[in-house]
């Protein structure tokens, strides 16, 4: 970097922090605060510490702590006339000055701090620190430390307390459950969920490493050899490995086992992480730990662990435990697995509901010695698919193993190719792997555009083979992997049907789709311009109705291009075929026309497009209308734009009836008012002989309610299958709308037909179990309110479809 180019940062900043600390530290801390009273002395620390700091922050901090020990002046000077001369002897001075009674718990709080799977809260070193390997049970609740906050004496200089917030699980009440409460409280404040957080958090402290140098230091070479051996990364491994699971070993005879969240909280750690650590023992050091061993041949112990272990995995609740055989293959332990084996372990047992046993699982997890062990042993029973296993996870040197002992499965070609895996789909086709079996290795590869291993498989593959209702050069159109797609060209693939083109088109590969119509592709073939419209890509809409795309064709399911285009918002594609000729008024069967299509949809600047190239606003169509269709939808803006193209707000018929039955029945409040405010009639039938009313009520739209009976409606008016208002609102439970139409003057609470049968809200509440409207009603009955006469028009109900979308959402999904 020219020098020109450079900003010097210097350490003048880092000084003034420095400076400040100790000034700070001089005049607080209770050991250091007798000096206060000589200002001299207070210059003398200032001076030398700043002297000796050279920017090491962190340095000066830990000169601070070991100033402490001074207890006079003399010992003062002289401690400040040795000061270290960089962080690596200062760190060696404090472990070298770490009493021999507190050695061996000071190397394990650095075992577990520099190679932990992750940072242990504050009680959890605590416990690890008080297991003792000598004795049985290894673990006793009163070695504990009496103030957790005194292991940082242990290391004084070397750790840190830090604090966070955690989510925390109430007691006997399920996790999911807990997590779901705290979802809805977040997503509604307005609930006093503020009020009441410290319900789901609580402030954890751990214990760390005091910095990043810290850890730097107790993994390299400068540490003193009587702490280097205990902090090497093999020996550290097996040392946090062996106190776990005597930790584990002593819970599962304990009270405290079975509730270990507070009573031990060591256990979680030690339950989810002993593996990781004995892999590393096993694979690194050699050796295999004596209490792994132990765990793996107790019977009661080891459940304990596998219950505590399976309760983070996706096993079945009442499915077998998986053998300790199983757990030893899976985490990598060799050793382990040497030594389960030699004590007589079942080489081919199956493991634990679709889990098939060491092998499988080894094979899987690209353990090479553990399946050599395993294959040794005669392992055979499910050598077939823990082929498949490890080529489906890409584990070379495994499958050339298992490839040697004359292992073969039909589905390891197809994985490998999946995968991506050339070297491996060169073995299997090596060792004479069937390419034409499924036909499925090719079309895999295809679309995921692995372009070597299609051309290894080309060799002897069919082609054009259908796998399922595809082909490979569909799949490769599909993923828009045009070497791949050139390359099965080249070959010979045909392109004599429109599958490829329409899926290119769809899939929005441009590229694709110019290499596809140069070889021949039908430009004129059924629906390829409709799925163009469908991906919105206006590019290959141009490129297709350059190559003469019909645009007025017809798809296969009677779409016409622009109501695709429509539907999809795609305005630049609208435009670009109202350009090309394309029929504005076109409709196609349940389709309806462009202007319905983008009236449901609310893509206002494509309304006001067709409505400017003269789309007929008010033109009979067999399911919706445009208004209805943006009513349905709840597109104020587009609503608004077609009445003031002269839509009739009245218009029956279609779908839904009115425009006014399809807001009310979605519940835009906007758009109804709207169409009242225009003049909609407020008593116009709708879908199942029902009124805006009705709907609403039957959908528990409050506010549409309250604005229909503003403007008029009668509450008590009879129609549908529900009878009216009232009972439409009672038979989904909707509390409020019940009592606003009892307000409203609904009066139909308990009624007799002229046959003597029971047919009234209360009943229909009753029915349903729903105790809050029954006892709305039953308060509006001691009130006087009764009946009306009327005639019998009870049948059952249909079931309210809940449609927003209606044939639209049907339509476009059959395309």
């Amino acid at each position: 970097m020219p020098a020109r180019n450079a900003v010097s940062i210097g350490q003048g900043p880092v000084d003034v922090d420095i400076r400040e600390v100790v000034r700070n530290r001089i005049a607080t801390d209770p050991k250091l605060r007798g000096f206060k009273l000589r200002p001299d002395v207070c210059t003398e620390i200032e001076t030398r510490l700043m002297e000796k700091a050279d920017g090491m922050f962190r340095w000066a901090v830990c000169q601070l702590d070991a100033l402490q020990a001074c207890l006079d002046l003399p010992s003062l000077r002289e401690a400040l006339q040795s000061l270290p001369e960089s962080l690596n002897e200062m760190y060696t001075r404090i472990l070298r000055s770490i009493p021999e009674v507190h050695r061996a718990r000071a190397i394990r709080i650095l075992q577990f701090l520099t190679f932990a799977e992750h940072p242990l809260r504050l009680e959890g070193i605590v416990d690890a620190i008080a297991v003792d390997l000598e004795q049985i049970p290894a673990f006793e609740s009163e070695n504990r430390l009496l103030d957790p906050r005194e292991i940082a004496g242990y290391c004084s200089g070397l750790t840190k307390f830090t604090t966070r917030r955690e989510f925390k699980y109430r007691e006997g009440v399920d996790k999911d459950t807990q997590l779901r409460e705290h979802i809805y409280d977040l997503e509604h404040p307005d609930g006093g969920a503020d009020e009441d957080a410290d319900r789901y958090y609580e402030e954890v402290v751990e214990l760390q490493l005091a910095r990043a140098s810290v850890n730097d230091y107790l993994v390299s070479n400068h540490v003193p050899e009587d702490f280097r051996d205990k902090l090497r990364h093999d020996i550290a491994h097996q040392a946090i490995a062996d106190i776990s699971v005597a930790y584990l070993m002593t819970a599962a005879h304990t009270p405290e086992g079975v509730d270990h969240t507070s009573s031990l909280p060591f256990l979680q750690y030690c339950a989810y992480s002993w593996m990781p650590h004995a892999a590393v023992a096993e694979n690194v050091g050699k050796r295999c730990s004596p209490w792994v061993i132990r765990l793996f041949t107790a019977p009661e112990e080891f459940e304990y662990w596998a219950h505590l272990h399976r309760a983070q995995e996706y096993f079945a609740e009442d499915s077998a435990t998986p053998l300790p055989l199983y757990y030893a293959a899976r985490y990598g332990l060799q050793e382990s697995v040497r030594i389960l084996l030699k004590k007589g372990a079942d080489v081919d047992a199956g493991g634990d509901n679709g889990h098939s046993g060491a092998l499988v699982i080894a094979c899987e997890k690209g353990h090479e010695g553990i399946v050599r062990l395993l294959l040794g042993k005669g392992a055979r029973i499910f050598a077939s698919l823990a082929l498949q296993r490890a080529c489906t996870y890409g584990n070379e040197a495994v499958v050339r193993l298992l490839l040697e002992t004359g292992i073969m499965n039909g589905r390891a070609l197809r994985d490998a190719s999946l995968g991506g895996y050339e070297a491996i789909v060169r073995l299997l086709l090596e060792q004479g792997a069937d390419v034409d079996e499924r036909h499925d290795a090719l079309l895999e590869a295809s679309e995921r555009g692995h372009e070597e291993i299609v051309r290894l498989l080309l060799v002897n593959a069919d082609v054009d083979a259908y796998a399922g209702f595809v082909h490979a050069l569909e799949s490769a159109c599909r993923g828009g992997h045009e070497a791949v797609v050139r390359l099965l060209l080249e070959k010979g693939a045909r392109i004599d049907n429109s599958v490829a083109l329409r899926l290119a088109c769809y899939k929005s590969h441009e590229a694709v789709v110019r290499l596809l119509l140069l070889e021949g592709a039908d430009v004129h073939a059924t629906d390829v311009l409709h799925e163009a419209c469908r991906g919105g890509n206006e590019a290959i809409v141009q490129l297709l109705l350059k190559g003469g795309a019909n645009v007025n064709a017809r798809s296969e399911y009677s779409w016409h291009p622009l109501i695709v285009a429509s539907h999809r918002g795609c305005e630049a594609i609208v435009r670009l075929l109202l350009q090309e000729g394309a029929d504005v008024d076109a409709q196609e069967g349940r389709a309806g026309d462009a202007l319905e299509a983008a009236s449901h949809g609310g893509h206002e600047d494509i309304v006001r497009l067709l409505l400017k190239e003269g789309a007929k606003v008010n033109e009979p169509r067999r399911y919706w209308g445009a208004l209805q269709a943006a009513s349905s939808s709840g597109c104020k803006d587009v609503v608004q734009l077609l009445i003031l193209n002269g839509a009739d707000v009245n218009a029956q018929g279609g779908h839904y009836g009115s425009a006014l039955w399809a807001a009310s029945d979605g519940g835009y409040e906007a758009v109804v008012a709207l169409l009242l405010e225009k003049g909609a009639d407020v008593h116009v039938k709708g879908r199942h002989d029902m009124n805006a009313l009705h709907a609403a009520s039957l959908e528990g739209h409050e506010a549409v309610v309250q604005l229909l009976l503003a403007k008029g409606a009668d509450v008590n008016v009879q129609s549908g299958p529900w009878r009216n208002a009232l009972r439409a609102a009672s038979s989904e439970g909707h509390r409020a709308v019940v009592q606003l139409l009892l307000e409203a003057g609904a009066d139909d609470v308990e009624d007799v037909d002229e046959y003597g049968n029971h047919d009234s809200a209360l009943l229909t509440a009753r029915e349903n179990g729903d105790e809050a409207v029954v006892q709305v009603l039953q308060a509006a009955r001691a009130n006087g309110k009764g009946s009306v006469p009327c005639r019998n028009l009870y049948r059952e109900p249909p079931k309210p479809t809940g449609e927003t979308g209606g044939f639209w959402d049907d339509a476009v999904e059959s395309v």
